[in-house]
């Protein structure tokens, strides 16, 4: 089991006593117009991405920048300064990544927070730097969402109020939303079947069927915390290909698969 426990690790990158990016009234032109859109990877010179993610956010309700790459989130305030990109400061979550993730995360926090010009034209955002430029396309653009039904979405992540767990597992437990409003579940061990209704984002899901066989270690916290989740109306959001669903503190994190 990899435990991915959320923690706070904060890097002083400036002097947030003159931080104007957190007022609105500081955004005269169009310098911030990608606030509240989020970016996805397109290519890059000077760069070679490790993996299959890397994403950047730039969230409606504050002025900060969030990115990931397959390893730990980083986030932090900034402003745009004669299309200069300037971090205020850059803190990230601490998960226990493969090293060479680990180190392309350090590369990246490091690119961010050396002052490369930003560029925003249509739904492609550029960085360039001394070291790289990188181009991202708009999420929406590069992802559209996915529908809730008739996917098969694997799930790979559990969360439990702001703690975040991952395991290491052959098979990854699935759910599908059928069309004709049946549902089916393959918890890693046992599986589930039944119907369901989608209350405007919130899911009414009734359990019929499942199996009995013992589930042991991982399998049984896993399935037990499965069931948790579906059995006490679970609200979904959906962004791109990934779906969320949660429970009160309890969620469960999934991807759709090409199937």
């Amino acid at each position: 089991m990899t435990l991915s426990t959320v923690l706070m690790l904060m890097f002083a990158c400036g002097d947030k006593s003159n931080d104007t990016a957190s007022d609105d009234t500081s955004t005269p032109d169009n310098a911030y117009s990608f606030h509240g859109l989020d970016f996805v990877f397109q290519r890059a010179e000077g760069f070679e991405l490790i993996g299959d993610s890397f994403n950047i956010s730039f969230p409606e309700d504050s002025f900060e920048m969030r990115f990931g790459a397959g390893c730990n989130s980083h986030f932090g305030e900034y402003e745009v300064v004669d299309g200069v990109f300037q971090m205020l400061g850059m803190g990230a979550t601490e998960i226990g990544c493969d090293t060479s993730l680990m180190e392309q995360d350090s590369w990246l926090a490091s690119f961010f927070t050396s002052s490369p010009t930003v560029d925003h034209d249509g739904d492609t955002i550029t960085f360039s730097g001394e070291a790289a430029t990188l181009v991202f396309v708009d999420e929406d653009v590069a992802i559209p969402d996915q529908p809730l039904q008739d996917i098969k979405w694997e799930i790979g992540s559990y969360f439990d109020g702001e703690i975040a767990t991952s395991y290491s597992l052959d098979v990854l437990p699935n759910f599908l939303f059928s069309s004709d409003g049946t549902f089916t579940t393959n918890m890693g061990c046992n599986g589930a079947s039944g119907t369901y209704v989608d209350n405007n984002g919130t899911l009414d899901i009734a359990i019929d069927a499942i199996t009995d066989a013992i589930c042991e270690g991982d399998l049984n916290t896993i399935e037990g915390h499965i069931f948790n989740v579906i059995s006490n109306t679970p609200k979904y959001e959906i962004e791109g290909n990934s779906i969320t669903l949660m429970a009160g503190d309890l969620g469960i994190g999934a991807v759709a698969t090409a199937e």
